[in-house]
Formats: C-alpha cells, structure tokens, sequence
C-alpha cells in the first residue's frame, strides 16, 4: 500500500513538473483527444488564437478545423489518425476572423500497446519570420528592377552618345589629311577627349 502511494506522489509531481515547463514555455501547447477534440492548451495556445478549449471543440470540432489549407488539413487530420509525427507550416484560423502562420509539430502518445491516446500539438508564431522573408523578397526585387533601369538608361545613353561620337572621331582621322601642322594639335586633342569619352562609355556599362 505504501508503495502505491510512493509511487502515486512521484507520478503527480512528474505531472506538475510538466504542466508548469508546459505552461512557462512561450510555444503554444495544446493535447488533444485521438478524435481532434482539446482537452487541454496552454495560455500561449490561448493567447495565439484566441480560443478556450470549450468553444474550440463546441463551435468548431477540433483543432485541426482551424487549419486554412484544406489541403494541408487532410495531412494533418491523416497523420493524427494514423498515429504519425507530423511537421510543417501552415495558417490557423483566430477567434478573431484573421489568420496566423505557425510552424506545428503533431505527434502521437501511445499507450504501451502502441494504440494512441493523445495527440500533442506544438506552435510556434512565425508570423516576423513571414515579415523578414516577405521583406527580403521585396528588397530583392526592389533592386533588380533598379539594376534593369540602370541598365536600360545606360544603354540609351551610350547609344546616344557613341553614335555622334564615332562620327566625330571618323572625321578627325580625315581632318589630319586636309590641315597644316598648325592645327593638328587641335585634331590630337578632340582624338584624345573622344577616345577617352568612349572609355568612360565603357566603364559606365561595366557597372
């Protein structure tokens, strides 16, 4: 009898110790019965939908109701049934109307008869992360639409520019045949300031 009762004492403070490191971690905690219904959640499950356990099982059926994606609500409701782990992201349903994206984790408690008896569920708001890869990808477009601007104003520019410019650089090459030494420097120096003209072209491309 006092064996029993040993035994009964350390199985409760084992349940305490866990309900409190489940109620003090900030992932949302929720154990559902095998048929989806919750039968306990944690204050972060609360607070991250908004729902108590009673309207979640009254007014919807279940946690796995909530999930958006039809599709990923069939996997979801497939591996619960099945007695499977299950991980990824999706969107849930808030009492609120509005949706938040969560990466859950589902796994099985099985009895030592391998016959499941509980579910778990695990979630985490990913909602910044959502942000931060949604403001990455804004970024990232944001400057290969100004590199394809650039590119495009400095196409029509050098095009602009270097069509008149060979023409002038042709004629200096002409020019040297037809005028003294005395103004041949004059020649030399528009060569030089085209030729050097062209260069800058250039180097503005290779931007």
């Amino acid at each position: 009898m006092l064996l029993d009762i040993t035994d009964g004492e350390r199985t409760r403070r084992q349940l305490l110790q866990i309900s409190k490191a489940v109620e003090s971690t900030s992932d949302a905690v929720a154990l559902l019965h095998p048929h989806g219904h919750v039968t306990y959640q944690n204050e972060a499950f609360s607070k991250l939908l908004g729902f108590d356990a009673a309207a979640l099982n009254e007014t919807h059926g279940g946690a796995a109701s909530l999930i958006v994606q039809d599709e990923a609500e069939a996997t979801v409701r497939g591996a619960m049934d099945e007695g499977t782990s299950w991980r990824g992201d999706l969107a849930l349903r808030t009492a609120q109307g509005t949706t938040v994206p969560v990466a859950l984790r589902v796994d099985s408690v099985k009895d030592p008869n391998g016959i499941v008896i509980g579910i778990v569920w695990i979630l985490s708001d990913v909602s910044e992360r959502r942000a931060v890869e949604q403001q990455l990808i804004t970024a990232k477009e944001q400057a290969e639409e100004a590199s394809r601007i650039k590119s495009a104003i400095l196409t029509n520019i050098t095009h602009e520019v270097r069509t008149p410019l060979t023409v002038i650089l042709g004629f200096t090459s002409m020019m040297r045949k037809g005028i003294g030494a005395k103004y041949e420097r004059f020649v030399d120096l528009i060569e030089r300031s085209g030729q050097r003209l062209l260069l800058t072209l250039d180097s503005m491309l290779d931007l």
